[in-house]
């Protein structure tokens, strides 16, 4: 039995009936065995969270070769969006293996020079600060798109399903850049990616960020994402703000 009748096989333990199998080579050669992702789309008529939390617990024999990552990816409209995305990107020849091998050699000091202009650029511009009244994110992890909705069950790292869906450009960064923020993220913070939208991506935290590195992290979030402090995703008035937020939060509902 091979890993993706294996994966079906698990579903339908769960009385999970999938809906769509999408392959996406993460490899420039496409010869090569073992660099796919196979992604199982199903519609979840449960709570998501419930339904990812359940997956996460199966054990880890259940696949052929190691565990899969369970991802919300949205309702109907964002299920749509992600394989429209998917299928104009496979049609220009773009490879997800180009995002995840420029993502590998983007260092700190890379980052940090990007960082500062992008914050110099898009966030502290005249004028874009609000008044006091902005709304803040909930405390509790929730996926606000409700449900039913769409999970993706990936043969892939969480960390590289934005080189894998061809997530980011245009107000965001190149899904290289997000490759490579995702994979600081998780491995400094332990930050999991749990949904990805396709304007939002939501992380689930073991425990809030520390004081003495909220600052960074904030600066961090705000150069991906400047929409943080403005717009109908503010979160904040301030970098300073959104730091302080950071204490308290055990999750990331960022975009």
């Amino acid at each position: 039995m091979n890993s993706n009748q294996k994966t079906r096989a698990f579903l339908d333990s769960l009385s999970i009936r999938y809906s769509a199998l999408v392959e996406v080579s993460l490899s420039g050669d496409d010869s090569q065995a073992g660099t796919g992702m196979s992604m199982f789309t199903f519609l979840s008529e449960e709570k998501p969270l419930e339904v990812l939390n359940k997956i996460r617990q199966a054990p880890a024999e259940v696949f052929a070769d190691g565990r899969m990552t369970p991802v919300f990816l949205g309702n109907d409209d964002s299920l749509a969006i992600h394989m429209e995305t998917l299928a104009l990107a496979q049609e220009e020849g773009l490879n997800p293996a180009s995002y995840l091998e420029e993502g590998d050699n983007f260092d700190d000091t890379y980052l940090k020079n990007w960082q500062a202009s992008r914050l110099e650029e898009t966030v502290f511009i005249e004028g874009e600060q609000t008044d006091a009244d902005a709304p803040r994110p909930k405390q509790s992890l929730e996926l606000e798109a409700g449900y039913p909705g769409y999970i993706g069950l990936v043969q892939a790292q969480a960390e590289d399903l934005c080189a894998a869906l061809h997530w980011g450009g245009g107000q965001f960064p190149s899904p290289a850049l997000m490759t490579a923020y995702l994979r600081r993220w998780r491995k400094r913070h332990q930050a999991r990616l749990i949904a990805i939208e396709p304007e939002r991506l939501l992380f689930a935290l073991e425990k809030p960020c520390n004081q003495e590195d909220c600052y960074s992290l904030a600066a961090e979030h705000l150069a991906v994402f400047p929409d943080l402090l403005s717009g109908q995703n503010r979160q904040a008035d301030t970098l300073q703000g959104y730091a302080a937020l950071l204490k308290h939060l055990d999750h990331w509902s960022i975009g």
